[in-house]
């Protein structure tokens, strides 16, 4: 009986023996309307920012399939937003104004996520009361008429703030990993 076949068979099933397998891939589907949380990392005002300025985010909490077991956005990816609006506070009291929305993200498989989110926020309006002094004041001083200078305040979104953003349509996700946790209960 010849030993050399038999040892060299013997070789390569030890030598596959070492080759890992990979995991099956598996789709999951986020739905459209999907809720994410969103945390916005700088401050945006109406003072500073320009219609067009990328706003800096990122998903605040992981995203997971229906089951509650596989992450598909994880918690650090970046989101992509930009300011659509603003409108700087002017005289008269009148307040500043500013409006962003969120664009996409990705998922775990480097998919993009479009999302859908808007956000609007507007300054504290000095207007009436600026109106008031300067009318008051302004017939009994000249000078009163200066009170009709003042300006509104800006319009602010603070770093850290947490907003929600929805998935913009229903997505196919495809992943090699096995379920991460337990099934949120």
């Amino acid at each position: 009986m010849n030993v050399k076949p038999h040892l060299a068979l013997l070789l390569v099933i030890s030598l596959l023996a070492l080759i890992p397998i990979p995991a099956f891939a598996a789709e999951y589907q986020l739905d459209d309307g999907t809720a994410l949380k969103v945390k916005i990392l700088q401050t945006i005002s109406s003072k500073t920012s320009h219609e067009g300025d990328p706003v800096t985010m990122q998903i605040y909490q992981d995203v997971y399939d229906k089951t509650g077991k596989m992450v598909l956005i994880k918690a650090g990816t970046s989101v992509d937003g930009f300011i659509n609006r603003i409108q700087k506070n002017g005289a008269v009291g009148k307040a500043g104004e500013l409006g962003m929305s969120i664009d996409q993200t990705r998922a775990v498989d480097g998919r993009n996520v479009p999302l859908r989110a808007a956000l609007s926020r507007e300054g504290e309006s000095k207007t009436g009361s600026t109106v008031a002094l300067g009318v008051v004041t302004g017939i009994i001083f000249l000078p009163g008429l200066l009170f009709l200078m003042r300006h509104g305040k800006d319009a602010e979104i603070p770093a850290g703030s947490i907003i929600s953003a929805y998935t913009n349509h229903d997505i196919v996700i495809t992943t090699l990993d096995e379920p991460q946790k337990e099934a949120l209960k």
